[in-house]
């Protein structure tokens, strides 16, 4: 359900909800198209309340992972990367361990 949830929500409406130059996901258009979807019955009732779940109405700052680590770097950390290898948000919420 998870995975569902965040798979709907990074990619579902990339096109429309994610500005790649600010790196900014609007989640107030991402939960509006979720709703449109259940309404018009292309997600199911059970789909759209694993979504809502997550709701939050903000916006997310997703910066590829090269640059946040650059600014790691630039701020005089070392840093090693914890994983949860069997989970897909582990490629868009790393958790870093850091150290100076």
């Amino acid at each position: 359900e998870a995975e569902f949830g965040l798979t709907l929500r990074l990619f579902g409406f990339h096109g429309q909800c994610f500005d790649g130059t600010h790196h900014l996901l609007d989640n107030h258009r991402v939960f509006e198209q979720c709703e449109l979807l259940y309404r018009t019955g292309i997600i199911s009732g059970r789909e759209h309340d694993i979504v809502r779940r997550y709701y939050y109405s903000g916006r997310n700052c997703l910066l590829p992972r090269a640059d946040w680590e650059a600014m790691l770097t630039a701020a005089g950390f070392e840093f090693t990367v914890a994983t949860r290898p069997t989970r897909l948000w582990r490629h868009y919420y790393p958790v870093y361990l850091c150290r100076r």
